[in-house]
């Protein structure tokens, strides 16, 4: 029953943004009210300039990262997917993402 209640409580679209996560907060086909709640805290978002800055500066060295990584290509685009959406809530655009992707 709670975690019927912590839906009830989040917004249209913070339970849009959770509403593909089942599996991270059901064990043994059961939901787990604590795990709910972890997810939701973790999708929670500080809009600051520093965290905008922190998204284009991942998105600027994508390079060193891709590096890092030893090419895991899965990996690497999660990275990607997860600035730009970040960026995306903030109300942010990534205009020259092609550009970072072949640079340096």
């Amino acid at each position: 029953m709670m975690v019927e209640y912590l839906k009830a409580s989040i917004t249209e679209g913070c339970f849009y943004k959770i509403s593909n996560e089942n599996t991270t907060y059901t064990i043994n086909g059961t939901k787990s009210t604590v795990l709910l709640f972890k997810l939701l805290m973790a999708k929670a978002i500080i809009d600051t300039k520093a965290t905008i800055y922190h998204f284009r500066a991942d998105l600027g060295s994508l390079y060193t990262y891709m590096t890092n990584i030893g090419s895991n290509i899965e990996l690497f685009n999660l990275y990607i997917k997860n600035s730009r959406e970040g960026l995306k809530i903030r109300g942010e655009t990534v205009d020259d993402l092609i550009f970072k992707l072949f640079t340096e």
